[in-house]
This record gives structure tokens, sequence and C-alpha cells, in this order.
């Protein structure tokens, strides 16, 4: 595993270029998001996506989110209609996640299997932001998961061992608290609350 030290406000260009290439190659990542450190893998990923799934040995398969610029890139994934635009244009970034019909630019193995929709998210770190001007496109982020038990911490460093052994690289982008995503469906003309996390709703 390569650990890669990124400022968290100001990444270093130098850096992001061997993270990019990563990506590019197929690697497995675990990356500083706005809700932790997580999984994240290219749009086109085959094998870091099945290490992923090895590393989880999942029971019930979590989301996977698209991380992306704004709610036009957004737009590239999923369809957003004018109920949902109204309702993502102010809430995008603050914590909460939205479930949305896919597009045919979205791979079906980041569609989940039951409601058929793609979960999307937009950029809210500095190093995010980067990952996805550099890409050119979105990438897919993953709750870290071992034998089916999320993973819990109180520093970065207790990240980095427990991932050591299962990933291709680490990006460590200091002390970051964990929390919950809040995720939302608004593929039916309707606000439904899949799970409650820590931003609360106010629609």
């Amino acid at each position: 595993m390569i650990t890669y030290y990124l400022h968290p406000d100001n990444p270093q260009e130098r850096i992001l270029s061997q993270i990019i290439t990563a990506f590019t190659n197929d690697e497995l990542i675990v990356y500083p998001s706005q809700h932790g450190y997580q999984l994240a893998m290219s749009l086109s990923a085959k094998e870091a996506h099945l290490q992923a799934v090895r590393m989880g040995n999942y029971q019930t398969v979590p989301h996977a989110v698209l991380i992306c610029q704004d709610l036009s890139h957004i737009a590239q994934y999923a369809d957003i209609d004018n109920f949902a635009h109204r309702i993502m244009k102010s809430k995008l970034g603050t914590g909460i996640d939205f479930a949305l019909a896919p597009t045919k630019l979205t791979p079906k193995k980041f569609i989940d299997d039951k409601s058929k929709t793609i979960t999307v998210r937009q950029a809210a770190t500095a190093i995010e932001r980067a990952l996805v001007e550099k890409l050119g496109e979105a990438f897919v982020s993953l709750p870290i998961i071992i034998d089916d038990e999320p993973i819990s911490y109180s520093s970065n460093y207790e990240v980095e061992m427990a991932v050591e052994n299962l990933v291709d690289g680490y990006i460590n982008g200091g002390e970051i608290m964990q929390s919950e995503p809040t995720l939302v469906d608004l593929t039916d003309g309707n606000i439904t609350v899949l799970n409650q996390g820590d931003a609360q709703i106010d629609f």
C-alpha cells in the first residue's frame, strides 16, 4: 500500500497526479471524504471493485456513491427532473446524498440492485474537488467495510493500519471525524428518507 500525504486545503499537484494514475490503473484507494475516510475507485474499475467486495464480504451491499463536481455534472449520471433539481440545488454539499434514476453513463455494477437507482454526492472538500477535476469524471465512493463490519476509528492512523494490506493506496488528509450521510430518494416526485444520518431533513 502506498500512502499519499495530501494537504487538506491545498492538495499538491505532484501528489494528485500520482493518485490519478492510481485511479486509472484500476487501484483501490482510501480517501478523506466529507464523512470521514472511505474507499474510492474509478468509474471503469474492475479489479478495484472486486477487491472492495472481497474486503467487505458483504451480507448487504452498500450504496455506491458517485462523487461529482456540481449539479450539472451529476446530471450526466442521474436523471434530474424539475422536482429533484429544486430540492438538490440548495442541499448539495450539506451531508445529504440523493438516490436518482441512472443515465446510460452510469456503469451497471454501481446501480443499486433493488431500487435500480444510483446515489450521488457533490464533492465537498478540497481533496474531493481536486480529484474529480483531475479525473475529468465522477469517481465511486464506498464505506470502508471489512468482513461485513464498517470500521470505526478515532484517528487516521487507525484507518491506515486497518486497511494497509487490503487496498492499494491511502490518502492521508489529516484527522477527519466520521459522520453518517443522510440518504434521500427523489425518484418518484417525493422525498423518501432511506437513511437518516447526521444531516437533518428540512426541505
